[in-house]
């Protein structure tokens, strides 16, 4: 099904829809084409050699102007796999609105992010106050431009609509009003309840992550971002499902929610949200303690549809043993351990707006598609 011989620097054709992903082992980033020029990212990661945002790189290889052709950067939650490098990227999109979740518009969100964290404090609230200082020095030029202000995403907001040149509607179905409670309330949690702010962020469900609909021409594209379920109808993709006021199309591309895991799998997204047999997309998350997607993940999704893949292995070289004292120490005092990788593995999709042509599939730096492997 992949092309087998992709050029990585083609670009898509003004007639063409595009979804790439990229995923380094630890990270996501999801570059779209929406036609006629029209650019949209979701999330940000960094290529571990260049240091650079993945997307950043993506598109001037494209040759595409990053400062008038992107509209949108969307962070569908503030975790630091999704990201990295959004900062710069938004510094050079200048004309590009910023998206993110409602619940980070919080008081509660806003002052975790001011907090001054010994050691500069986890990545995450660190991207999100240099974010912050942008959008308030846009706002301070007084500049009337597309990225002027800061928009905030919640159940069932568009976030694009266009009719020519052809119809274009990205609609974020989350967070439902009581995820962004719950979330508000998880910040309230972390804050220090005296002077002195600690390094360690603990994070809880991702609740209040933005999960997106996008609908270009005939096509249907569903990004999961790292939404899971809770089983609770008023929460996470539940809530999603449920709702009459989501936009019905089906989907024929599906970027699978948080690494595959079985948190984020609902199965009713696939009976009631999806085509059958759709492209499945999904990075992966390689942590020492548990990567993410499982082979009891893996199996789930190839049930589920026979077009699996997967921007890179979710498990690398295992490092030394060490004695189970040590181990046991580490698994107790650490959360996440992940592994530093030098690659970006990337899947680019792309197909007529209109028509039911076959997406091709295009692989680059090691992503896969899972029945090319044993």
């Amino acid at each position: 099904m992949a092309t087998p011989s992709p050029v990585l620097e083609a670009p898509p054709e003004a007639t063409e829809i595009e979804v790439s992903l990229f995923g380094p082992g630890v990270g996501e980033c999801v570059v779209l084409h929406l036609g006629g020029g029209f650019w949209i990212v979701v999330d940000s990661c960094l290529d571990r050699t260049t240091r650079h945002p993945v997307a950043l790189e993506y598109l001037r290889s494209l040759e595409v102007p990053v400062h008038t052709a992107l509209k949108r950067l969307i962070l569908t939650h503030w975790h630091d796999d999704h990201i990295r490098g959004a900062a710069e990227l938004l510094r050079e999109a200048t004309e590009a609105q910023l998206w993110i979740s409602g619940a980070l518009s919080s008081i509660q969100f806003r002052s975790l992010v001011g907090l001054k964290h010994p050691s500069g404090g986890p990545r995450g609230v660190q991207e999100m106050d240099e974010l912050f200082r942008i959008m308030k020095s846009r706002k301070a030029e007084g500049a009337h431009r597309a990225g002027y202000n800061l928009k905030l995403a919640n159940e069932n907001t568009p976030l694009v609509r266009l009719a020519a040149p052809h119809a274009v509607e990205v609609t974020s179905l989350s967070p439902s009003s009581e995820s962004t409670l719950l979330a508000v309330a998880e910040f309230a949690r972390l804050l220090p309840k005296d002077a002195a702010p600690v390094n360690d962020i603990r994070l809880g469900p991702n609740d209040a992550a933005v999960v997106l609909h996008v609908k270009v021409g005939e096509r249907s594209v569903l990004l999961g971002s790292d939404l899971e379920n809770r089983g609770d109808p008023r929460l996470g993709w539940r809530a999603i499902v449920d709702s009459a006021e989501r936009p019905q199309d089906r989907a024929e591309v599906f970027k699978v929610a948080h690494h595959g895991s079985q948190t984020g799998h609902e199965p009713n997204v696939w009976t009631d949200m999806l085509v059958p047999d759709p492209c499945a997309l999904l990075t992966p998350y390689r942590s020492l303690i548990t990567p993410l997607p499982t082979e009891k993940d893996i199996s789930r999704l190839a049930s589920l549809t026979s077009k699996v893949f997967l921007t890179a292995s979710p498990r690398t070289k295992e490092p030394p043993a060490r004695s189970r004292t040590v181990e046991k120490i580490v698994k107790d005092s650490v959360l996440g351990r992940t592994v530093r990788e030098s690659t970006v593995g990337h899947i680019r999709l792309r197909a007529p707006i209109y028509g039911h042509a076959d997406w091709r599939v295009e692989l680059f730096n090691g992503a896969y598609q899972i029945t090319d492997v044993a």
